[in-house]
């Protein structure tokens, strides 16, 4: 627009329906106006018609100026502040559009709650969140909407604050009973707290209400997914990216599923699809990472393996030393912290590789966790191994356990599998030999149940002990319990015959002990069978259909424990 601004613009927007225009005829002319440009004055209500026009027009440049040249003349006009403000958070300013926002929850006040809802999209988008609910429960305070509810929900769900959510979500639909969006948000929010069946039963009630919900779709996928109803997840993956095609979670969600039932290379074209769509997307290069390293293509696998910490929740394992991390080099004479990362499964597992980086020419340091700081004093000697939380010596570089298959190149073919390559000290093993010094039938160890809390994984992990029971009719076999947690509960209602000694297995050194005396470990995947077989023990592991990465997929045996079937 030029000076002076020709008002004639509108009967040039297609888009403008017949009955605005003749509204805007008949207000330029009871204000006195004409079409001519030199006779119009700037008046701020005809200024701020056009403006709105041409912003429901999408015409956000030419919105944008008029709206500025409002202000010029108003300063405190408060719809133009407001509408500014929306227009430069829709471009994605959001720091240009916060002062514009904030200026309008002042000038309108309680006569415009939505301005409030709108300064706390921008504040949510700016990652500010604690100040984003604040300005929806101003909002609310204002005039209970079903935007700010589910809005302030949304946010709540996102701190871990559940039940507030849960609540917020509730009263939206209180509102609005039909209100699929919050149906879906309870959805995703049953999911986070691992209850797949009423997330079901959100999800498909927000789809009653909008079959089109992508969202829901997906989330009633996870829900199915984590019940184990792998193909009508898969299906529900699907569905929501036939709604939303450049949906990326809705794809990394069907490339986990796919890798699930071996479909290993249209897991990888859906992750690819997802990483198209959003090249920064840390959860589905950690996906990939992990279906990749369960074909065994561990050059690929490794290097992508070590963006788990950019993703959701990675952020805890992340270890933020001022000194540098180690990245593979010789050491010449320095000392390294490694430090466990994970469960106690994966610290046994990559423990393996201390020898290797001591061949590095350095003085190895271990911070670990409690349960195993015992055991792992017996390979790198006491003072060497140590609790997470105690103090740590001095050292030069640093680098998690899990990171080192990648920092040392490993491949199929090169995986340091010599066993056993930990050991429990030979006192306590005399001990727990003393103790069973009668027992003159074959010795076998037994663990038939995950500690985890995911109940998905869980159930992927565990058998109940009853469903045993046929392996205490075999004759001349001793079985041992190594269960530790929960599981142990199941002993006393089984009718299998068991010595249980669990009590007096308080770390893993313990268990270690007793395992040496064993002639045979049968196991679920838990950390016990990876102790089983570092300690060079024979071991046979209950694995799900699915099976974790790395146990690969389509053998009977392990290249990471040649005694394990």
């Amino acid at each position: 627009f030029s000076t002076p601004l020709d008002m004639t613009w509108w009967k040039r927007v297609p888009s403008m329906s017949s009955w605005l225009r003749n509204l805007f005829d008949k207000f330029l002319t009871a204000s006195g106006m004409t079409s001519h440009p030199s006779l119009i004055p700037e008046n701020t209500d005809a200024l701020m018609m056009s403006a709105i026009a041409l912003h429901h027009a999408a015409d956000l440049t030419a919105a944008e100026s008029i709206f500025r040249r409002i202000l010029s003349l108003s300063p405190a006009h408060p719809e133009a502040t407001h509408h500014l403000g929306v227009l430069l958070a829709q471009r994605h300013d959001y720091l240009l559009a916060e002062p514009f926002l904030r200026s309008a929850t002042v000038l309108l006040g309680s006569a415009n709650p939505v301005c409030f809802v709108n300064l706390g999209s921008t504040l949510s988008a700016m990652g500010r969140f604690a100040e984003a609910a604040e300005a929806y429960r101003d909002s609310i305070a204002c005039a209970p909407s079903i935007e700010a509810y589910f809005c302030l929900g949304t946010i709540l769900l996102n701190a871990n604050q559940f039940e507030e959510a849960r609540q917020n979500y509730l009263r939206a639909l209180e509102l609005r009973p039909d209100f699929a969006d919050a149906y879906n948000g309870l959805a995703l929010l049953e999911n986070t707290l691992d209850h797949p069946q009423e997330g079901i039963r959100n999800a498909e009630l927000a789809l009653s209400f909008d079959p089109n919900h992508h969202h829901a779709h997906n989330n009633l996928g996870l829900a199915l997914f984590n019940m184990g109803r792998i193909e009508d997840a898969i299906d529900h993956y699907h569905l929501a990216i036939s709604r939303c095609n450049d949906y990326e979670n809705a794809y990394n969600n069907l490339g986990i599923a796919l890798t699930d039932i071996g479909h290993l290379d249209q897991a990888l074209a859906a992750y690819k699809t997802a990483l198209e769509i959003r090249p920064d997307y840390h959860d589905a290069r950690w996906s990939c990472s992990l279906t990749l390293l369960k074909m065994g293509n561990f050059k690929d696998g490794w290097a992508e393996y070590e963006h788990r910490f950019n993703r959701r929740g990675g952020e805890a394992n992340r270890r933020n030393f001022s000194q540098p991390a180690w990245k593979g080099e010789d050491l010449h004479g320095k000392t390294i912290l490694l430090h466990a990362e994970q469960g106690f499964g994966d610290t046994i597992q990559f423990v393996r590789y201390v020898s290797l980086v001591e061949a590095r020419g350095g003085t190895i340091y271990l911070e670990t966790h409690p349960e195993l700081e015992r055991l792992l004093c017996n390979l790198l000697g006491i003072g060497n191994a140590m609790a997470r939380g105690a103090l740590l010596p001095a050292f030069d570089v640093h680098c998690s356990l899990m990171s080192l298959p990648h920092r040392l190149e490993t491949r199929l073919e090169t995986i340091p599998a010599d066993v056993p390559y930990l050991s429990a000290p030979a006192e306590m093993v005399a001990a727990w030999g003393e103790r069973m010094r009668h027992d003159r039938n074959l010795r076998v160890g037994l663990v038939w149940s995950s500690n985890v809390l995911n109940k998905a994984i869980y159930a992927s992990k565990s058998v109940p002990l009853q469903d045993l029971r046929a392996l205490g009719e075999c004759a001349g076999v001793s079985f041992y319990s190594l269960q530790k947690g929960e599981g142990c509960k199941e002993i006393a209602a089984s009718d299998m015959a068991l010595i249980d000694w669990s009590n007096d297995l308080k770390d893993f050194c313990d268990t270690a002990a007793l395992i040496a005396n064993l002639d045979l470990v049968i196991s679920v995947d838990t950390a016990v069978a990876h102790l089983a077989g570092a300690l060079g023990k024979p071991v046979w592991m209950l694995l799900w259909y699915g099976g974790d990465w790395r146990w690969l997929q389509a053998r009977n045996d392990s290249p990471w424990y040649p005694t394990m079937r």
